[in-house]
């Protein structure tokens, strides 16, 4: 929002991350594009319509949050304040909304109404005692007043150059958003991730004494590496990939952090994964069975945009229909045990060498040819490198989520029990820099960056940029299963794209072509899963609900 005669606009200070956070001044941040991810995402605002032409206001970098009024120094100074998190103050939980008149070169922004939580209803309600005021700009902030407010430019919305729209490809048929009400999370306060990890076996705990990076868990952990690889080479096996990829894998996770506020029960600075170890349990065959066990929330450290999203899975209440259903437009935390193989298993050379519990094919109605895109998990492939589950590109009902307007522009959507999980690559089809790899993660190296590590225990990697020829393996073709092997990297998947056509509906109907945005693995798995222990928890791999021995958690 541009003050009117200047090229300053306004934004949210959350440097000290005190919320809540003023609204204040960018002195000249109109007058050049050039500016961090950071600078842009405080200056850029939702506007949500919550009547004819009067909106909130909601930062765009911290969702949960609202513009709102306090009492600062004597003067009224729009903040910012939690609307709809665990976390909400329902004392003080309040919003504002806001018309724009124009007149003339400029636009005048008033508060006309200011709505407050109502503990009883669980509700915000209309304050009827509020009077209308004006924003205006002084000593650098923004605030409220009686009197003539300043006047913003009548180009007062800007178009930043970090783009947070949903790219075409994810929405090729223009769904409308739905108006559904939204599915409301909710939690009791139990963190099942601490609850467990206390059941942790003895042989393990060294790993788990502390939750995030630490010196003496890592230890522990290369410690248990090295005794993996000294049983496995007895046993005549080895781990898939060297020690130092697992190291790495576990050292990126442990260091991710929630730095928005978009979750409903994630605070700023908590950690999505507290918790990566490795066990080497023994299985009824004789071998020993090791695993990477990676203990996540399931969350992304940024933005997941989900509000935005066209049209999200519905809550699947019995006896309705979507049209009846609330739908997901916020995330909670999960509480999740993925446990990575780190036996070398190999890999299938026919697509149904793999057993299969379920899979998208025969969970569709009717006959359906398994391929290599339906013949896979109904539920996650695998986890990737932030600690979100990653899906088939396809959806229950085998069209790719992309097309049916379902994804956020981080190609993420949330699901019935509101974990976020992946169905697309949001860098190959946004390079907006804020997805799960972005441009930066290619600089300097000679392979796209490790996205992914698959249940099946195959790795997974970004896409090989278009036009990329001198990488290592970006001339060597991708198989069936959108892997391959090359030089000193063993098999391992790639993010990848495909044309697509898409089916429009309505009266006017038609196709529209897009680009498919696949993340790895994209569909059926080509590591070989039979021989895998505990592979499946009822008709989905053991990734959530009760962890086992192999995950080595013993009940006490």
């Amino acid at each position: 929002m541009g003050i009117a005669g200047t090229q300053d606009v306004l934004r949210i200070d959350d440097q000290s991350r005190d919320f809540a956070s003023t609204v204040e001044v960018a002195s000249a941040m109109a007058a050049t594009t050039v500016h961090s991810n950071d600078a842009l995402l405080r200056a850029t605002f939702k506007l949500i319509e919550v009547g004819i032409d009067t909106y909130m206001l909601v930062s765009a970098k911290h969702a949960n949050y609202a513009v709102d009024v306090a009492d600062l120094n004597g003067a009224r100074t729009l903040v910012l304040r939690d609307y709809r998190s665990f976390y909400m103050e329902s004392s003080t939980a309040a919003f504002l909304t806001f018309r724009f008149v124009s007149t003339g070169s400029t636009i005048s922004v008033t508060a006309d109404a200011r709505h407050v939580y109502n503990a009883t209803t669980r509700a915000f309600i209309a304050d009827p005692s509020w009077t209308a005021l004006n924003v205006a700009v002084q000593t650098g902030r923004a605030v409220l007043t009686a009197d003539q407010g300043t006047p913003f430019t009548a180009f007062a919305l800007y178009m930043p150059t970090l783009s947070l729209d949903i790219p075409f490809d994810f929405n090729p048929t223009r769904v409308a958003r739905v108006s559904n009400g939204e599915y409301a999370a909710t939690w009791d306060g139990t963190d099942r991730i601490e609850a467990t990890i206390r059941d942790v076996a003895e042989a393990y705990r060294a790993q788990v004494s502390a939750a995030g990076p630490d010196g003496a868990t890592s230890a522990a952990a290369e410690t248990m590496l090295a005794e993996i690889e000294s049983t496995l080479a007895a046993e005549g096996a080895a781990l898939r990939y060297p020690a130092a990829l697992y190291k790495t894998v576990r050292a990126s996770l442990l260091a991710r952090k929630v730095e928005v506020s978009d979750v409903y029960n994630a605070p700023i600075g908590s950690r999505t994964v507290p918790y990566v170890f490795f066990t080497n349990e023994q299985g009824s065959d004789g071998r020993h069975h090791p695993f990477m066990v990676i203990a996540s929330y399931g969350l992304t450290e940024g933005m997941n945009h989900l509000w935005d999203v066209p049209r999200p899975p519905g809550d699947g209440a019995p006896g309705t229909t979507y049209a009846e259903q609330q739908v997901t437009r916020s995330a909670g935390r999960q509480a999740y045990f993925a446990k990575i193989p780190l036996r070398d298993y190999g890999e299938v050379e026919t697509l149904t060498e793999n057993s299969m519990v379920n899979d998208l094919a025969s969970d569709a109605p009717g006959s359906v040819q398994r391929d290599h895109y339906n013949y896979a998990s109904i539920s996650a492939t695998g986890i990737a490198v932030d600690g979100v589950v990653v899906y088939p590109i396809l959806n229950n009902t085998l069209s790719i989520t992309a097309a049916a307007g379902e994804l956020s522009s981080v190609g993420i959507h949330s699901g019935r029990g509101l974990g976020v999980h992946y169905h697309a690559d949001a860098h190959s089809a946004t390079q907006s820099g804020l997805n799960l790899y972005n441009e930066s993660d290619y600089a300097g190296r000679a392979h796209p960056p490790l996205i992914t590590m698959g249940f099946d225990g195959v790795s997974g990697y970004g896409k090989y940029l278009d036009g990329d020829t001198t990488s290592h393996g970006s001339t060597t073709a991708l198989d069936a299963w959108g892997g391959h092997g090359h030089g000193d990297y063993d098999y391992h998947y790639h993010a990848e794209t495909a044309q697509r056509t898409a089916e429009i509906k309505g009266p006017n109907g038609g196709s529209v072509e897009y680009v498919a945005h696949m993340l790895p693995s994209r569909g059926a798995w080509r590591g070989r899963i039979n021989d895998i222990p505990d592979f499946w928890d009822r008709d989905a791999p053991a990734y959530g609900g009760q962890p086992g021995i192999y995950q080595g958690i013993t009940k006490r």
